[in-house]
């Protein structure tokens, strides 16, 4: 891989948008991706794995 300049980076968000407090409660910002975005702003290649994002419960439930 340093032959090539090739970097492997693991980033975890529980939502691609940002999450905002208002009244003590979570709201997602669904126009807003600045904060999240900012880790892999100039990535050649973005890999999504949303397959455990359904199976959450309690407080880690979207």
């Amino acid at each position: 891989m340093q032959d090539y300049g090739l970097s492997v980076s693991f980033y975890r968000a529980t939502y691609l948008v940002d999450i905002d407090m208002v009244e003590g409660k979570r709201v997602l910002k669904l126009d807003d991706i600045s904060g999240n975005g900012n880790a892999w702003r100039d990535v050649d290649v973005l890999s999504f794995n949303t397959g455990h994002w359904w199976t959450h419960k309690g407080s880690l439930q979207g």
